[in-house]
């Protein structure tokens, strides 16, 4: 398992022009010039990788000429979950081409993606999974001449455990379980932060696949009692009964407990539909075509 370091960073700016070309040839020019302004729009970047201090705007988001950002993946657009799968794919064809798994043809390009009885892979973006024979994966990273990549222990959250008999299944990370519910990415003041009753809830539905559960949901309980006299779970079902549904569902609670999912996991089809409204506005297609035809004309 591996985790590509400064991903969207360090992606090449001709893979990017590749992509946009693609998207152009697929969906149409108009379409293809949009994905390229969201992917070079005015950028309110950190200074601290340039050793500076406090934050930049480059561009002007109102002067299309300065649609010129090289930071090659942008968050907070459409296309970034699917540029940084693009991107993956890329570098493991690329690396396997170089290995000489694969001899570089369509023909052997799809083999390779859809895996053999030698070697599957999954892309994530960032994070890519590799399996293989021992050492492939290492193999396979030396070989990547367009990022630096480091091993890493979990995969979407979840880890693999090799069984006595030689096979591998992945199930939910315990570590994930406690460290991202008592020192979470988001300060509890955010408010793209769920409900933290509602998250605890949740989550006993989404690490079912980890066999210890029920021990660890025990032993939490039993410390965070002997600290606030009571236990996680009475504690948050007073909350959690005058806040949202708690989902029981395995895909809908890790949504509800990270919605951002819904954005580079799961398909809006596999989520109950009143979640995926909670989190979401819909968009019609057709809705700004005016804006969108106005931005092009001025852009060409």
């Amino acid at each position: 398992m591996w985790d590509v370091e400064n991903h969207d960073v360090v992606i090449p700016l001709k893979l990017r022009a590749a992509f946009v070309e693609a998207v152009g040839t697929e969906w149409g020019y108009a379409f293809g010039l949009l994905t390229d302004m969201a992917l070079t729009m005015p950028q309110l970047i950190k200074n601290d990788w340039r050793y500076g201090k406090g934050v930049k705007l480059e561009g002007n988001p109102l002067d299309i000429s300065t649609f010129k950002a090289a930071y090659v993946n942008p968050s907070g657009v459409p296309w970034t979950s699917i540029f940084a799968k693009y991107a993956g794919v890329f570098y493991f064809v690329d690396a396997a081409t170089r290995l000489g798994l694969i001899d570089g043809s369509e023909d052997s390009i799809d083999s390779l993606l859809r895996g053999t009885d030698r070697w599957s892979f999954c892309c994530a973006g960032d994070n890519i999974l590799v399996m293989g024979e021992d050492g492939l994966g290492e193999r396979l990273a030396d070989a990547m001449p367009y990022c630096k990549v480091g091993g890493t222990e979990s995969f979407l959250g979840m880890v693999a455990v090799k069984t006595a008999t030689g096979t591998v299944h992945f199930q939910t990370n315990p570590v994930s379980y406690i460290v991202n519910f008592f020192a979470p990415g988001r300060s509890i003041t955010d408010a793209q932060r769920g409900d933290w009753a509602v998250g605890w809830q949740a989550r006993q539905a989404a690490y079912t696949s980890f066999p210890e559960l029920a021990r660890l949901k025990e032993l939490t309980n039993s410390v965070f009692r002997q600290h606030f006299g009571e236990t996680l779970d009475s504690l948050s079902a007073r909350y959690a009964g005058r806040q949202d549904q708690v989902y029981t569902d395995y895909i809908d609670a890790r949504v509800q407990m990270d919605p951002d999912r819904l954005q580079w996991q799961y398909t809006p089809e596999e989520v109950d539909p009143a979640l995926v409204q909670q989190y979401f506005l819909t968009i019609k297609p057709g809705m700004y075509n005016s804006m969108y035809e106005g931005l092009i004309k001025t852009k060409e």
